[in-house]
Order: structure tokens, then sequence, then C-alpha cells
């Protein structure tokens, strides 16, 4: 295929006028304007758009009317369909707070979806990769949207079911580090899922003491 007439971006972090020749699944050249061959090649005309690599969604709840937490696959196939025509090829959705119970089942759906695109390879959807847990471990005093009557203090054991029922699909988990038991949980889990710091009143020596046990990201608010 070749992609011709957009502005690309590089490997220094620019956009340029430049025509993408690909190989398979592969870039295969990046070239001067008009100096690839076009013999046998589908040609895209990409005039006025930008050319970039799939991105990549780490939290977003739903969309297309759609929530991730409708825990059904018709939910997940709206998810990835849309967020693919907008450019996003990886999709790792968030839960919101519920019960352990829910959040359970939300994990066996996504691995079931997850199985069913891998069965149809040639689905027009965005990959589902990973879920990310926004709760229920978070704090009360910083719940924003979510219920408080889920919140809970950081369980390891629910953690490794979350990460069973999804079949290890459950990439990143958000959580306070001063509710009880976080730091212990972070330390012991560390190399099963990531953390992130989130929906906490952690003071600078507790958020600290999170990412020395082995928390990896930080998530903020305007």
């Amino acid at each position: 295929m070749l992609i011709r007439n957009g502005l690309v971006f590089t490997g220094e972090g620019k956009f340029a006028q430049l025509d993408v020749v690909t190989d398979g699944d592969l870039i295969g050249a990046l070239l001067p304007p008009g100096t690839a061959d076009t013999t046998n090649q589908t040609v895209v005309d990409a005039t006025g758009c930008y050319v970039i690599p799939g991105l990549t969604d780490i939290h977003f709840h739903g969309c297309d009317g759609f929530d991730f937490c409708d825990d059904s696959l018709e939910a997940c196939e709206h998810l990835a369909s849309f967020e693919l025509q907008h450019g996003v090829t990886s999709i790792c959705p968030a839960t919101m707070t519920l019960s352990a119970d829910k959040l359970r089942s939300i994990c066996q759906t996504a691995a079931a979806f997850r199985d069913k695109q891998h069965l149809n390879p040639a689905l027009e959807q965005a990959d589902l990769i990973g879920v990310h847990m926004e709760g229920p471990f978070i704090s009360p005093a910083k719940k924003g949207a979510q219920n408080e009557a889920f919140i809970q203090k950081p369980d390891r054991t629910l953690v490794r079911r979350f990460l069973s029922d999804s079949k290890g699909l459950v990439k990143l988990i958000s959580l306070a580090p001063e509710r009880d038991g976080a730091i212990a949980c972070i330390a012991e889990c560390k190399d099963e899922v990531a953390f992130s710091i989130a929906h906490t009143e952690a003071n600078y020596a507790t958020a600290m003491a999170a990412l020395q046990a082995g928390a990896n990201h930080v998530e903020t608010a305007a």
C-alpha cells in the first residue's frame, strides 16, 4: 500500500510531507513525495490528513452510546469499532467503582470479548489489550463520580480474582495509597499488574512509598 500526500509523523517527533510504503503490516519505507513506485500498489490519498501510528487509549469508560460497564459483548463491540474509526487501534477501557461481583463479571466479559477478537482477526475493531480498574480501591474523599457504597480497602485476594477472571487482561489498577493495606498490596502484586496512584489524598511521603513499593503510574485531574 502507498499512502501519499499526508503529513507523516516521523521518528524525530515532527510532521513531514512524505510517502509511506507499507510491507504487510509494517512500514516498508518513507520516501520523498512523488518518488514511490505505484506499480501494483493500492494508493491511499491522505491529502489534508496527518499520518500517525495507531493510538492506544488506556482511560475511557464508553462511547457511541455504550459503556464498558454495561458488561456485554455488544458494548465491547461498539467501543472497539468506534475507537478504531477515530484512529485508536488498541484499547484498555476503564471500569467504575462497582460491587466486587459486578466487576468480576465485567472482567469475565472482557476476557470473552478478547477471545472472540482472537478468533476473528479480520474484524474492524480496536484490539482489546487490557482493562483499567478505576477503583474500587480509592479514597472516599476523592471519589469523584464513583459510587462510595462500593469503595473498599485494597485487597490482594480481590486483585488476583480480577486477574483470574479477566485471564490476565487487567493491566492497570487505580488506587489511593493512603488506604489501609495499599502499600502491601502494591508490593505483593506489582509483578502481576501495574498500579496507578489516583483518586487519592496521599501526601508526598505516602506517594513516594507507593512508588517505591512498585506503583508506576500517576493520574491527575485538572
